[in-house]
């Protein structure tokens, strides 16, 4: 089942790195949890304070950029201020210019970025490296294990006790069968754990979006259709990539969208169709198709 949060956890309050973990057979059940979440919440107006997790990351950091353009009082959790001032041209880099460095594996180094956030974007995600005979390894403490399980956990635990409005966590592709041992991530098992993110997310009562992009690409955005799915239906129809400024444009209309809430979808581009724009109507369209 899903991990239980507290709504008012402790402070400094972190998952024991030997916290027990659902079993890989097992995945846990989400049809159940959308049926019961409300439907609408008011806009959210620009000036709203929200912290982006993972920001200096390629998707993070296109995100970041769209809201301070767009009049959002936006934070950055970072892990180091050399590759912050070089991707999101941040002066000081410190906390009065919204730039926090924490490492979301330890609760108590990222508790002052979450203090008086109203909205939280998870963009932080494991990353596999490439050995010299070509295969892929997780560095020691950074498997999905460690990322998108203890350290999504620790993130949501904190939005919790701060106070959090709103949950955005972008997961991925593929977590519909995610114990596929012919998927490419199936090393570290990170889309079972970015399954067991979602639905940690889910689970807190916080209200969110999940966004579960394709293969994601550095490539121009706004120039394709965007396509919802459910259950990796744009899978079977070969839409297997996106790019990370569609992403990063998604969740900035997410936040400002009411009918956005409490969704969660598959997310790709169909490059036979041209860019509408509209994200109304990519919303309702996963709305019409529910999980």
């Amino acid at each position: 089942p899903p991990p239980s949060h507290r709504r008012h956890p402790p402070p400094g309050h972190a998952m024991h790195p030997h916290h027990p973990l659902p079993p890989l057979n097992r995945t846990p059940s989400l049809l159940l949890l959308l049926l019961l979440l409300p439907t609408s919440v008011a806009t959210t107006p620009n000036g709203t304070n929200v912290l982006i997790t993972g920001a200096t990351g390629r998707t993070g950091s296109r995100t970041y950029l769209k809201l301070k353009a767009r009049g959002f009082d936006v934070r950055g959790l970072v892990r180091n201020t050399t590759k912050a001032r070089e991707v999101l041209g941040c002066g000081s880099c410190d906390p009065s210019e919204g730039i926090f460095v924490g490492d979301v594996r330890n609760a108590t180094s990222i508790e002052e970025a979450f203090e008086g956030s109203e909205v939280v974007i998870i963009l932080t995600s494991a990353s596999p490296h490439m050995s010299a005979n070509g295969s892929w390894y997780y560095p020691n403490g950074s498997a999905p294990v460690d990322i998108d399980w203890n350290g999504l956990n620790n993130q949501v635990s904190m939005a919790l006790q701060k106070g959090a409005q709103r949950i955005l966590l972008v997961s991925s592709f593929g977590t519909t069968s995610p114990e596929d041992p012919s998927s490419p991530f199936a090393i570290g098992h990170m889309l079972h754990y970015k399954l067991l993110g979602e639905a940690s997310v889910m689970a807190s009562g916080i209200p969110f979006t999940i966004v579960k992009p394709a293969g994601l690409t550095d490539t121009p955005g706004g120039k394709f259709k965007l396509v919802s799915g459910q259950r990796d239906s744009c899978m079977a129809e070969g839409l297997m990539s996106i790019s990370r400024e569609d992403v990063a444009e998604t969740l900035v209309e997410a936040i400002q969208q009411p009918r956005s809430q409490n969704l969660r979808f598959d997310l790709t581009c169909d490059p036979s169709q041209p860019a509408t724009g509209d994200f109304t109507a990519l919303f309702e369209s996963v709305r019409s198709n529910p999980f």
